[in-house]
């Protein structure tokens, strides 16, 4: 697992890369056998602003075409608060530091949504991958995101509080699970979208909230401004 400390941050105002040729080798490898973990990303200041937005959000369960066949969970209410959390990642320094570590084509936007799992109501993340051989067999994510222009997944902790076991994991082809067990809030996890990945079991009584999302690259031919929105992300 790689621990990075502010030479990487990430500000309301952008981005500040500063990692050396050492360091960014090391998350090279680090994304390609498991995961790169940027727990230091987000400044105080921006965490605490992002913690009080997920305050104001009314958490609702997903529609009934939603397949809960892997994620069961609950989702923001309305998709202001997905979209301010998503343009905070749509930033062209990170996007060339996404790059560098994923060695993947140019990237065109990011795009994600919250999800809360509450304990003791049978809520979970079982294995699965990001990738297209996952989602492209659920019908209700084909009309929407272009699962298979994904280069990079994005993990942030929003939780307020330290919530007990639902740690981060992945499986490798040989069984082996790795965990990433940082809990702070703001902290962030990097992973290639085909690696498989769920959640620990959810203990205690206190609630868990990510931020997932994905880095997409540019399709053959597609000329798409940095901005614009990749609706209702899965």
């Amino acid at each position: 697992m790689t621990i990075c400390d502010p030479p990487i941050r990430l500000k309301a105002s952008g981005s500040k890369i500063q990692v050396s040729s050492a360091e960014l080798e090391k998350m090279r490898r680090d994304f390609r056998s498991h995961f790169v973990a940027l727990p230091g990303l987000l400044d105080e200041s921006l965490t605490a602003q992002l913690l009080a937005l997920v305050d104001s959000v009314k958490f609702c369960e997903p529609p009934a075409n939603h397949s809960r066949a892997t994620i069961n969970g609950l989702l923001a209410g309305n998709q202001l608060a997905d979209t301010r959390l998503s343009f905070l990642f749509n930033d062209d320094g990170f996007f060339d530091f996404i790059r560098a570590i994923a060695g993947c084509p140019p990237i065109r936007a990011f795009g994600g949504r919250l999800i809360r799992l509450l304990p003791g109501v049978g809520h979970y993340i079982r294995w699965h991958s990001d990738g297209p051989d996952h989602y492209y067999s659920e019908p209700e994510f084909k009309s929407h995101d272009d699962v298979s222009a994904r280069v990079c997944a994005l993990r942030l902790n929003l939780s307020r509080r330290p919530y007990q076991g639902a740690e981060l994991q992945f499986k490798a082809q040989d069984g082996t699970i790795r965990e990433c067990s940082d809990k702070t809030p703001g902290s962030v996890v990097l992973f290639d979208p085909l690696k498989v990945h769920g959640n620990a079991e959810l203990e205690g009584d206190l609630p868990k909230t990510t931020f997932v999302g994905w880095f997409y690259r540019f399709n053959e031919g597609e000329s798409v401004p940095l901005l614009k929105a990749i609706k209702n992300p899965a």
